[in-house]
């Protein structure tokens, strides 16, 4: 039976009126409602179920082209479900493979055939996943663990920009949990990028689609994940399969989504095609997660004496065999601002939104359609509630196409996408005589109940200036590193220091290097202050250096002694007083080979040393003692000098120590090299 539309349901409760045909009219009313109540989108079963049991088939192959002399085909294959939290998977294969946690391989040994097929069969027990959040969960995020800093760095389709940082800022400004930062981004990505099944064979990288804006589910995940590292948001790619709810693919297919890490509570799925925040339904069934959207889901393998391998596409097949329903207890009421309008009016549903649970959610609210009232507002809200809060949003609409004469009772819904029987039914009267309610009076209570929503915007800058060293009169900086750490992107700062002043403006998390003229006319410890102003910033921090003389040495105090076969000689080495500390201090003896073991030693120091007195020559013998050493900043200094050392003989002293120089030298040329 073909059901009536409330268009003609309405012509023809006008009609029934003016025949006075009550009995008929009040069927028609029944009828009017009851379309009105199923006029909310039709169900979707995933977003409904609580659990589901899906058998699922994942088909592969491999075909020798020309091969010849083949002992041994290999594939490896990663592209199957595993077991996890949410979702626990039986599984067979054919032929036999080896399974290991991630992959599964198939092996033909010297196969006869050209065509080598796989087949992995699996029954999945899976779960709505929707983690708990609850309790902390600040935005941004300023203390990560090392190990997840990984994701938030480009790489391969995650490509990052200034443009993504500016857009992120503006998307999560003023969000009051990194819960609700992430939600505004996955709904961002899901209202502004269109679905486009012309993509469905190729995928692009982050930054061709925030400039085309439209892809499939591997272009809305890329989008999101660079959207959430650009404002400092961990955040992965997931692979695997969903039940499509897109229309005209209403079935099981490949399916990528994201998953965004929080601190102390661990990774939580976002699903930007599907508009799903803070879970992901029990139709998706994960098989591969990855960093940067880079997946091999088999890697194919042969040992011959020539040909070649080329492998068959990979085909996934799913279908439900029972599922569970979901009872989601978030609870919903609603009410017109104005309960009885005129024909041709504007009105307001405000309707309030309660969280039941201890954790953290996010519900599309929306609105039933009825051809008696326009909708003059968007009407699919996202709402992130905080555990057990309570928020307050609106519809603005408009009657549509009333004749007059009649009294009309408008049935209307508000309800939420996870459960559409949780839902508030109201009736709005249409009649004339009735107060008509203008636009701009109706946008202004729609403003109003918007307004209450919590935005808790917070302006904070970070400041930090590491302790530095500066040369006394030469023209050096100190450095400062300025961030945003508030939840809003900041415009218009001014940073000053000594005269010098900068104009930033600075998305969430940006951070900037700046230097400023350092104070270096005389030595000492000097604080110096760097303010900061900006709208909601008024702050000052005090930058601390410490001005210093470069170091100076002296080498003096020169001393030697001639004995028989060898010269003994000392010095000191003495730091000028008034001037820096001095590190890292390495004397050297050059001119004849002579070792001082002096590395890292403090001043002021005695140094003494010997010389075979052999190989010094009669006279005056040239002595070159260098010092090279560091101030506290590490400037590297040197200084030398050179000493004479003299050597005077007797004729019966040489004579023997030309004779002991002459034996030693046949002996040395003697000796086997």
């Amino acid at each position: 039976m073909e059901v009536p539309s409330s268009a003609s349901l309405y012509s023809q409760t006008l009609k029934m009126l003016k025949e006075k045909q009550a009995w008929k009219f009040i069927l028609c009313i029944i009828l009017i409602w009851l379309i009105s109540k199923n006029s909310v989108a039709s169900e979707y079963w995933p977003e409904q179920s609580s659990s589901a049991i899906i058998n699922l088939s994942v088909r592969g192959g491999v075909v020798l082209e020309n091969a010849y002399g083949v002992s041994r085909v290999e594939a490896n294959v990663s592209m199957f479900p595993k077991n996890g939290l949410f979702q626990e998977v039986q599984l067979w294969t054919e032929p036999a493979g080896d399974k290991s946690n991630d992959s599964i391989i198939f092996s033909w040994q010297a196969p006869l055939e050209n065509v080598l097929n796989y087949r992995i069969d699996a029954i999945v027990s899976s779960r709505r996943q929707e983690p708990a959040v609850d309790g902390d969960n600040n935005f941004p995020i300023l203390s990560l663990p090392k190990e997840y800093g990984e994701y938030l760095s480009p790489g391969g389709k995650i490509v990052l920009g200034p443009e993504f940082s500016r857009l992120a800022s503006e998307i999560t400004n003023g969000s009051s949990s990194l819960f609700e930062a992430a939600s505004r981004l996955n709904n961002w990505v899901s209202k502004n990028v269109e679905y486009d099944v012309r993509f469905g064979n190729v995928s692009y990288d982050s930054k061709w689609v925030l400039e085309n804006r439209r892809g499939t589910c591997d272009e809305f995940a890329v989008l999101f994940i660079a959207l959430c590292r650009a404002v400092g948001i961990p955040a992965r790619y997931a692979s695997g399969i969903a039940y499509s709810n897109i229309p005209g693919r209403e079935k099981f297919e490949s399916h990528a989504w994201a998953e965004v890490y929080f601190p102390g509570h661990g990774w939580i799925p976002f699903d930007p095609t599907y508009g799903e925040s803070g879970y992901v339904d029990a139709s998706h069934i994960i098989f591969l997660y990855s960093k940067n959207a880079e997946l091999s889901p088999a890697i194919y393998s042969m040992k011959s004496e020539g040909g070649d391998l080329r492998a068959e596409m990979i085909n996934i097949s799913a279908f439900l065999i029972r599922r569970d329903e979901l009872r989601d207890y978030l609870q919903i009421s609603a009410e017109p601002v104005w309960k009885s309008i005129c024909l041709d009016s504007y009105d307001v549903i405000s309707a309030e939104i309660y969280n039941p649970y201890p954790y953290y959610i996010a519900r599309r609210i929306s609105l039933s359609r009825s051809e008696a009232l326009s909708p003059e507002s968007e009407e699919d809200l996202l709402i992130v509630l905080a555990p057990r809060e309570k928020k307050r949003v609106a519809w603005l609409v408009r009657t549509v196409a009333l004749e007059e004469g009649f009294i009309y009772s408008i049935p209307v819904s508000v309800y939420s996408s996870s459960n559409q029987n949780n839902s508030a039914r109201i009736l709005i009267t249409a009649r004339e005589g009735s107060e008509c309610i203008s636009r701009q009076e109706a946008l202004a209570a729609f403003r109003s109940i918007m307004a209450e929503k919590s935005q808790r915007y917070k302006s904070q800058i970070s400041v930090e200036c590491p302790f530095q060293i500066i040369h006394l009169l030469e023209n050096e900086s100190i450095r400062c590193i300025i961030k945003n750490v508030g939840n809003t992107p900041l415009n218009g700062v001014s940073i000053c220091s000594n005269g010098r002043c900068y104009l930033l403006n600075l998305s969430i998390l940006q951070e900037f290097q700046l230097d400023f003229p350092a104070d270096s006319e005389h030595a000492g410890n000097k604080s110096q202050k760097v303010s900061v102003r900006g709208e909601g910033i008024l702050m000052s921090q005090n930058a601390k250096y410490e001005v210093i003389r470069a170091p100076k040495i002296r080498i003096t105090d020169f001393g030697s002694e001639v004995a028989r076969d060898k010269v003994l000689f000392s010095f000191k080495v003495i730091p000028e007083a008034g001037y820096a500390k001095i590190e890292d201090v390495l004397i050297s003896a050059e001119g004849f080979p002579v070792h001082l073991d002096s590395e890292n030693m403090t001043l002021p120091a005695n140094l003494s040393a010997e010389v075979a007195k052999n190989i010094l020559r009669r006279g005056k013998n040239i002595v070159n003692i260098k010092v090279t050493y560091s101030d506290v900043s590490g400037r590297a200094y040197s200084e030398s000098e050179n000493l004479e050392v003299e050597i005077k003989m007797g004729r019966i002293e040489k004579l023997f120590l030309d004779i002991e120089s002459f034996f030693l030298k046949i002996f040395r040329s003697a000796s086997p090299s």
